[in-house]
């Protein structure tokens, strides 16, 4: 639940911009179980990139490691994608985001716009996509294994806590 509301907040807060996050989980041999996402503050940000501070970004990871959270480590991370214009954001790795994906992480990228139309959280299984809608704003999230330099497979998510959230 933690990385699920940390996510979609972080998507929602930064509407009109992207924005970025680190992954905190634990590897399987088969399956990746993501427990936390923090958001990264200080990024360059815009509507079509973000770019993460690296001295930030490892500042981060040091405090996290400190905090004694063995169990937890840096897995991935997620972006958003919002409507530009007219143009809706899509769940889908942009060019850049494919060169900057490394061999063993999760991405997440969400698409965030605006909508009207209220709908319940699904899974829609076909297209690997979670999706919902919370105040205003539709999400459709998905999750991509980067498993070498520019190779990259979509993943299905499982989001118990998701899927239980009903409009009223």
């Amino acid at each position: 639940m933690p990385a699920f509301l940390e996510i979609v907040l972080a998507s929602a807060e930064a509407y009109h911009d992207e924005c970025y996050g680190i992954l905190l989980g634990l590897k399987g041999e088969k399956s990746i179980l993501i427990e936390d996402a923090q958001v990264l503050q200080d990024v360059k940000k815009s509507p079509y990139h973000v770019t993460p501070v690296p001295r930030r970004e490892k500042r981060l990871l040091n405090l996290i490691t400190s905090l004694g959270l063995d169990h937890l480590e840096p897995v991935g991370d997620f972006h958003s994608h919002p409507k530009v214009g007219k143009e809706r954001g899509r769940p889908y790795p942009s060019g850049n985001d494919i060169l900057d994906m490394n061999p063993g992480n999760i991405y997440i990228i969400v698409a965030v716009n605006e909508s009207k139309k209220i709908n319940n959280w699904r899974y829609l299984k076909n297209k690997k996509i979670l999706k919902g809608y919370l105040e205003g704003f539709s999400f459709e999230i998905s999750a991509y294994y980067c498993y070498d330099k520019l190779l990259y497979k979509k993943l299905h998510i499982k989001c118990p806590f998701a899927l239980s959230l009903r409009e009223e």
